[in-house]
C-alpha cells in the first residue's frame, strides 16, 4: 500500500467495520511506551503530521534524563485513533514496570501527572482509586518506542522480555516495535533481536522533527504503516469475542498478583532494612516468590483461552500459536484487500503487477496539472541524474528513451575514458511533452567545490548545454551564480537520481566485501549527507534521492542496497542499462526501468501535495548555495593554512633531519680522523720500535765491544 491508500485506510478506520462490530469499544487508543529521550513525542508530532499535512509540535520533545514528558497527554488522530504520550522510564525495575502497565492497562488517568513511586502502598492506591472512573469503552494497542542508536546489553535483555511479555498480558497484544533513529544505529541487528522475543511487528523509521520535517515519501509510508499495522492488530484483537468488564477485571487481578508477588528482597532493599534476621527471613521469602512466580507463569502459558479474551503466550510451534499466526495473516490479507478500493493506484512494490504497458502509459500520460493542487507555475519534471564518473548516468539515458519509444538510439554519449567519464556538459534529453532528464557531469574526488557544482547543477543554477567545469575560484563561482538571474529558470520541478554502478565493487571475485569498503570509502559524509536529506540535496530539490544502481546482471547488490538504505535512501533500484552492443528487449528490463521513472512521479505527486511557490524555493536554493560558496571558501582558507603549516612542519622536519645528518656526517669523520690518527699513531709506535730493535741488532754485532768485554 503507498502513502494515499494508509492514509486513506486509518482516516476511514471504524471499529463498527470489525468482524463483530465494536462490541462496546468507541476508540483505538495508540499507548506509546519506552526509555525516556528515545523518540515518543517526536513519534507523535510525526504522526500528526502524515495525517494533517501541517507539521506542528503538538508534543513537546527534548532527549533529557527523566525525558519531556511528565504526564499522560493524549492526542487525538482520527475520530477512532486516540494516541498517548506515556511518561518514558530509564529503567525496567520492578515499580516502574508495573506503572508503566498501569498506565498501559489505562488505570491511570488521561492527562494527570505521573509520578515514579517506590512504595507498594502508592502503587496499590492508584490501582484501587482507578474503579472510581472505570474505563471499558479503550481498546488499547501498546507500541514500544526504542531509539536504533541504543544498545540492549546483556544483564538487561532478560528484564526487558519480561517487561514486554507482562505489557501483552496487559493488554492483549504483543507491542509493536518501533525503531527511532533508524540512520544512525545498527537498527537491523537489534530487529532481529526483537523479532526473536516475539514482535509480530518491527518498523524503522527517521522521525519528523522542528529542525528536519521537510515531508518524504519514505518517511511518511513508514509512520502510516505502523499505524496500519496497530489497526491489523485491532481487526484481529476484535475476531474473537469479547467482554470488556471482564478483561478489565482479569487485568486488574493480574496486576495485583504481580505487585503482590514481587520479590520481598527488593522492598527490604528499598527501605534499606538492614538487619541480619530479616536479610535470612529476606532470602527465604525470595525463593518461595520466585518459585510461584515460576508456577504463575507455567500456568499462564498452559491456560486455554476462555471468555476473559486475552492473548495467552504462544509455545513456540504449538497449535494454538499457529492457528493465531494464520488468522492474523488472514485478516492482513483481507484489511489490505479492502483498502486497495480507497483509491485505483497501482502497486508499484516489489512483486506488483502493473505491467510494461500500464507503466509506459501512465509516464507518458503524466502531467503536472493532475497533481493535487495543480502544476503551482511549474510545467516541467527535471530527473536530474548525478554521481560518480563513468557509472553509467548516459547509458540509464539511452535505456530510459528505449523503453518508451521502442527505438534504440544512443543519444547520450556513453563510455568511459581513461579520466573515468564521457560527459563534461549538462545535456536535456526530452522523454515526454512534461518530462526531461538531465545528464550531469560525473565527480571524482567530490571536494568542497565539486560539491558546490553539483548542487548548482541540481539547482539549475548551471545553464544547460554548457560544459561545466570544477572552478576553484571563489569570484568565478559568484560570477556563475549571478548570471543565472539573467534568465532564472522558475519552472523546473527537480527529481534527483543517484547513479552508483556496482560492477567496480564486484569485479575480480572482491564481491560484496570489496563493495562495502568502496562505499564506505567513496561516500560515508558527503554522499551520506545528501543521501540523508539533511543538508544539501532535500534543500536543493525537496525530495531525497532515488538510488540507481546500475550493471544488474554483474553481481549480487543486496549488499549496497542495504548500506545505501542504512544510509538513509528510500528507494533502491537495481538495473541493467541496455547498451549499444545488448539493447535487446527484455520485460523485467523494461519493467525496472520503467518503475524507476514511475517512483520519480511518485515523489513528485508527494511533493506537489504541499503549496510550492517556485520563485521563494528558487531564493532560496541561491541563498543556500551562497552560504556554501562562504563555506568554501573559508574551508579553504583553513585547509590553506593547514597545508602551510604542515608545509611549515615539513620544512622544519628537513632542516632538522638535515641538520640531525650534518651533525652525524661530523661524528663520522671525527671518528674517521680520529681512528686514522689512532692508526698512524700505532704505525709510528711500530716504526720506532723496529728502528730501537735495528740499531739493538746493529750495536750487538760490532767487534770492539765484544774485545771490552772479555777484558771485563
Amino acid at each position: 500500500m503507498d502513502h494515499y491508500q494508509l492514509r486513506d485506510y486509518i482516516c476511514n478506520f471504524s471499529l463498527d467495520d470489525c468482524a463483530r462490530g465494536n462490541q462496546g469499544y468507541n476508540r483505538v487508543l495508540l499507548q506509546l511506551f519506552g526509555y525516556t529521550g528515545h523518540g515518543m513525542s517526536s513519534f507523535i508530532n510525526s504522526c500528526k503530521f502524515v495525517l494533517d499535512g501541517e507539521y506542528k509540535m503538538v508534543a513537546e520533545s527534548g532527549a533529557e534524563q527523566g525525558g519531556i514528558t511528565m504526564v499522560r497527554r493524549s492526542y487525538e488522530l482520527t475520530d477512532t485513533i486516540t494516541i498517548v504520550d506515556n511518561r518514558g522510564f530509564a529503567k525496567t525495575d520492578v515499580f516502574k514496570t508495573l506503572t508503566v502497565c498501569n498506565h498501559l492497562g489505562n488505570f491511570q488517568p488521561l492527562n494527570n501527572d505521573v509520578e515514579w513511586s517506590e512504595n507498594y502502598s502508592i502503587v496499590m492506591e492508584h490501582l484501587e482509586k482507578a474503579d472510581m472512573d472505570p474505563n471499558y469503552s479503550d481498546l488499547i494497542v501498546p507500541i514500544f518506542i526504542f531509539n536504533a542508536r541504543m544498545t540492549i546489553c546483556e544483564q538487561n535483555e532478560a528484564e526487558l522480555r519480561t517487561f514486554l511479555n507482562m505489557c501483552e498480558e496487559v493488554t492483549g497484544m504483543f507491542p509493536t516495535i518501533v525503531l527511532t533513529h533508524k540512520t544512525r544505529g545498527n537498527y537491523r541487528e537489534i530487529e532481529e533481536k526483537f523479532r526473536g522475543w516475539g514482535a509480530r511487528v518491527v518498523v524503522a523509521v527517521e522521525n519528523y522533527t522542528e529542525d528536519n520535517h521537510l515531508p518524504t515519501r519514505g518517511r511518511h509510508t513508514a509512520i502510516l504503516t505502523i499505524i496500519q499495522k496497530a489497526l491489523e492488530d485491532v481487526n484481529a484483537y476484535m475476531e474473537n469475542e469479547r467482554n470488556r468488564l471482564q478483561e478489565r477485571i482479569e487485568r486488574r487481578k493480574f496486576l495485583l498478583r504481580t505487585l503482590h508477588e514481587t520479590p520481598k528482597h527488593i522492598i527490604i532493599k528499598i527501605n534499606k532494612v538492614q538487619s541480619s534476621s530479616e536479610a535470612k527471613i529476606t532470602n527465604f521469602c525470595s525463593v518461595r516468590m520466585r518459585e510461584a512466580q515460576l508456577s504463575r507463569l507455567s500456568a499462564v502459558c498452559l491456560r486455554p483461552s476462555g471468555s476473559t479474551g486475552l492473548v495467552q503466550n504462544r509455545l513456540s510451534g504449538g497449535a494454538q500459536g499457529d492457528a493465531v499466526c494464520c488468522a492474523r495473516e488472514s485478516i492482513r490479507q483481507s484489511i489490505c484487500s479492502k483498502a486497495y478500493r480507497f483509491r485505483g493506484l497501482p502497486d508499484i512494490s516489489v512483486g506488483g503487477t502493473m505491467s510494461v504497458c500500464m507503466l509506459r502509459d501512465d509516464i507518458r500520460n503524466f502531467s503536472l496539472d493532475d497533481c493535487a493542487r495543480g502544476n503551482q507555475g511549474y510545467n516541467r519534471v527535471l530527473l536530474q541524474l548525478f554521481g560518480y564518473t563513468g557509472h553509467g548516468k548516459s547509458s540509464f539515458i539511452n535505456s530510459c528513451k528505449f523503453v518508451l519509444t521502442g527505438e534504440y538510439r544512443t543519444i547520450a554519449e556513453a563510455g568511459e575514458r581513461a579520466s573515468g567519464a564521457t560527459t563534461f556538459m549538462r545535456r536535456p534529453y526530452e522523454l515526454t511533452d512534461t518530462i526531461t532528464i538531465v545528464d550531469n557531469r560525473g565527480f571524482g574526488t567530490m571536494n568542497s567545490y565539486e560539491k558546490l557544482q553539483i548542487y548548482c547543477q541540481l539547482g539549475n543554477f548551471l545553464p544547460l548545454n554548457r560544459n561545466v567545469e570544477w572552478i576553484r575560484d571563489y569570484n568565478s563561482l559568484m560570477e556563475n551564480l549571478e548570471n543565472s538571474d539573467f534568465d532564472p529558470n522558475y519552472t523546473d520541478l527537480i527529481v534527483p537520481l543517484f547513479i552508483y554502478s556496482g560492477r567496480r565493487d564486484l569485479a575480480q571475485g572482491q564481491h560484496l566485501e570489496s563493495s562495502r569498503k568502496q562505499v564506505q570509502a567513496h561516500f560515508p559524509r558527503d554522499i551520506g549527507a545528501v543521501i540523508r536529506g539533511a543538508q544539501a540535496c532535500t534543500q536543493m530539490t525537496g525530495i531525497v534521492p532515488i538510488i540507481v544502481l546500475t550493471n544488474k546482471a554483474r553481481g549480487d547488490f543486496r549488499e549496497l542496497e542495504i548500506k545505501f538504505k542504512d544510509l538513509g535512501a528510500e528507494v533502491v533500484y537495481n538495473v541493467e542499462n541496455y547498451t549499444t552492443e545488448e539493447h535487446q528487449r527484455i520485460d523485467t528490463t523494461d519493467t525496472d526501468i520503467l518503475n524507476i521513472m514511475y517512483n520519480a512521479l511518485e515523489d513528485v505527486k508527494f511533493h506537489m501535495e504541499q503549496i510550492r511557490d517556485p520563485k521563494q524555493e528558487r531564493i532560496d536554493h541561491k541563498i543556500f548555495l551562497l552560504n556554501m560558496a562562504h563555506e568554501c571558501v573559508q574551508q579553504d582558507k583553513i585547509e590553506a593554512k593547514r597545508q602551510e603549516d604542515i608545509r611549515r612542519q615539513e620544512e622544519e622536519r628537513r632542516r632538522q633531519e638535515d641538520r640531525r645528518k650534518q651533525e652525524e656526517e661530523g661524528r663520522r669523520q671525527e671518528e674517521e680522523s680520529r681512528k686514522q690518527e689512532e692508526i698512524r699513531r700505532q704505525e709510528e709506535m711500530r716504526r720506532q720500535e723496529d728502528e730501537m730493535r735495528r740499531q739493538e741488532d746493529m750495536s750487538s754485532k760490532r767487534p770492539g765491544k765484544n774485545r771490552k768485554c772479555l777484558i771485563l
